[in-house]
């Protein structure tokens, strides 16, 4: 009983030391973590402390070494345990360094050694367009997001990650020579500060900073770890507005529009992405399609695959003046830049019948459909160069691989031939040197044939009439690229499908045989390019074409 009692007095002895052991690492461990807690706040304080006094100092120099610091306490705030708020500061301070290094006319040349009350840093950038980094000279300002004058793209929230959130402009001497808008082109950016340890009086700390592309690389290493990039993928659109009434100047006097007029890149060229050209419909023009590309862009799947060119065009020219505008510009685009993808063409309205005279072999099926029996005089005198049989004769464009319609008359619109169209019709100026360069002898030629009197050119109003002579003769001819149709019936279901119509051009128009797929939306002619559903509708068909063209 005793060396019973005397075993278990041992045990409850053992077992309560044991206890005591527990409770004393415990205790360690939690005094341990509070420590953490306690120094990573006092990084952050200094973080906080360091960035206040960068904004209130004149001094380039002495301000990015602020910055530096800031960044510096705050990266450290990350390492040992992970705040929010070390994060918050460390992502403004490298946006911050960003915005000072672009915009200061008397920054030192990188690399560079900037003193701080922390202790010296020395600065270099990670340059190249090596593993999704931007080269900082390429950019011609970065912007933060809260400087676009168009907040529609804006993120609300902060973004997730880490990272300050920039916008970078590349804007060269000559825009247009390089397909880019006279403001030049906009991208995301992503700014980055490593330090190889922390900074010490008397020892510098090396500073790398790198300038990332989010849309290309998801994470980085940042603080010691591979962490996700920050990123606002959308505000790169923000970049870009739309002048007031540039789609009705188009339509109505084209010969003003001529500046506007032209094939342009949205984003960076980049050989290795897919073009997708966009391409606008009646009094409209390519700010249109700012919403979905931002809805591609943000799709994890299909970001960083594709790039978006835009064709502007004065819509009120004929409709075979336009297209052959269009087959230019498509054309000017592997001359200034040989390496290009083949391409992705998405359109609306008017600009399906663009894109439909991109892909089809006319043979003169087109010639013989407007000037009837007038059609082999007219081959026949007209030398190959000139601008009717530039127009009306062509071959399909072997480089684009994939077409999207939405809401695209093929077959005309009912509106153009009455008193609204008409009227349309008749505001119509077009330019005197289209009229010239076709001849009044052709123009006769085809107005006989037409059935009419005198001689006139039909504008693109006149040219959707559901009897147009150009509609009429496209129809001969099969359409050479595999293509998708998007139809809008205007949210009325309970109308036979064959009887729609989205309120401008009827399912009978919209409607194409041959179609790899047809989807039918709730939508109005004029929103169903940014209709939920046509956008998911785009984003399967990009998806379906990524998997089918082996990227």
């Amino acid at each position: 009983m005793k060396t019973s009692e005397h075993f278990l007095f041992k045990q409850t002895r053992s077992f309560s030391y044991a206890i005591a052991l527990v409770c004393f690492a415990v205790a360690g461990c939690v005094s341990q973590e509070a420590e953490l807690q306690q120094e990573a706040g006092g990084s952050t304080r200094q973080a906080a402390a360091f960035l206040t006094k960068a904004r209130h100092t004149q001094d380039t120099s002495a301000r990015i070494g602020l910055i530096l610091a800031a960044a510096d306490k705050a990266s450290q705030g990350i390492a040992e345990s992970n705040a929010p708020e070390a994060r918050a500061l460390y992502n403004t301070a490298c946006a911050e360094l960003a915005v000072s290094l672009k915009r200061s006319s008397s920054v030192p040349t990188l690399p560079a050694t900037f003193a701080t009350p922390a202790g010296s840093y020395v600065l270099k950038f990670d340059n190249g367009r090596v593993a999704a980094r931007w080269d900082a000279n390429y950019f011609t300002n970065l912007l933060t997001p809260s400087e676009l004058k168009n907040k529609t793209f804006v993120s609300k929230q902060p973004p997730e990650g880490y990272g300050g959130v920039l916008v970078g402009v590349h804007r060269p001497p000559n825009p247009r020579a390089m397909l880019l808008p006279w403001i030049g082109v906009s991208a995301p950016v992503t700014a980055v500060l490593n330090f190889s340890r922390t900074a010490q009086s008397g020892k510098p700390a090396q500073a790398t900073f790198t300038l990332y592309d989010p849309a290309s690389k998801s994470t980085a290493t940042i603080a010691g770890k591979q962490r996700p990039l920050a990123a606002d993928l959308r505000a790169p659109f923000g970049y870009y507005r739309s002048p007031s009434f540039l789609g009705i100047l188009g339509m109505l006097r084209p010969q003003k529009y001529s500046e506007k007029e032209g094939f342009f890149l949205v984003q960076p060229y980049d050989p290795k992405k897919i073009p997708i050209v966009f391409v606008h419909g009646l009094m409209a023009a390519p700010y249109m399609w700012l919403p979905v590309m931002a809805a591609f862009e943000s799709d994890p799947v299909l970001r960083g695959k594709f790039q978006f060119w835009v064709f502007a065009y004065p819509t009120g020219n004929p409709i075979a003046y336009s297209a052959l505008r269009l087959r230019q510009a498509l054309n000017s685009v592997y001359q200034v830049y040989p390496q290009t993808r083949d391409m992705v063409i998405i359109n609306h309205s008017l600009g399906g019948v663009l894109t439909h005279l991109q892909v089809i072999n006319t043979g003169d099926a087109l010639i013989k459909g407007i000037f009837k029996d007038k059609a082999p005089q007219i081959m026949a005198e007209l030398p190959a160069d000139s601008l009717v049989k530039q127009a009306l004769v062509f071959e399909a464009n072997p480089r684009i691989k994939l077409v999207v319609f939405i809401c695209a008359p093929h077959r005309g619109a009912p509106l153009a031939s009455n008193q609204i169209g008409t009227f349309g019709a008749r505001l119509i100026m077009l330019p005197g040197q289209i009229v010239t360069g076709i001849g009044s002898k052709v123009l006769q030629a085809a107005t006989s044939a037409a059935g009419a009197k005198g001689a006139y050119l039909p504008n693109s109003i006149h040219g959707l009439e559901p009897d147009s002579p150009l509609l009429l003769s496209m129809k001969t001819v099969p359409i050479e690229a595999p293509f998708h149709s998007i139809v809008g019936n205007n949210g009325r279901w309970n109308v036979p499908l064959k009887e729609s119509s989205d309120g401008v051009v009827p399912y009978w128009s919209a409607h194409l045989n041959g179609a790899l797929s047809e989807k039918v939306v709730p939508a109005s002619h004029t929103t169903a390019f940014q209709n939920p559903d046509a956008i998911t509708e785009m984003k399967r068909i990009l998806h379906l074409y990524l998997k089918t063209s082996g990227r």
